[in-house]
């Protein structure tokens, strides 16, 4: 038997639930805003997850990426750079250019 539309929305959230449902998120956004300094929370329209409501500032951590070395950026290359033939002939100094 399947489920109605009615049946798959999450209830009212409990205190340890992240989940609302539009209407509810709406008619309590300063409980919602709460929550989210907690945990990210989840807006659902029609039963389907549609929105994440996050703090600011776990936001930026994830919008922003770590700013990371030279090094640490070439240790995250997902090719085995020691196979990377970097050799030139001894007596070329710069490579030819066709204009």
């Amino acid at each position: 038997m399947a489920l109605t539309t009615r049946q798959q929305r999450p209830a009212t959230p409990t205190p340890r639930s992240s989940t609302w449902q539009l209407q509810e998120a709406k008619n309590k956004f300063s409980e919602v805003v709460r929550r989210a300094q907690e945990e990210p929370q989840v807006v659902t329209v029609h039963g389907e997850p549609t929105v994440l409501v996050v703090s600011y500032g776990r936001f930026h951590e994830i919008a922003r990426p770590k700013k990371m070395t030279f090094a640490e950026l070439m240790a995250t290359c997902p090719v085995d750079l020691t196979e990377l033939d970097l050799e030139r002939d001894k007596d070329m100094t710069t490579r030819p250019v066709n204009f």
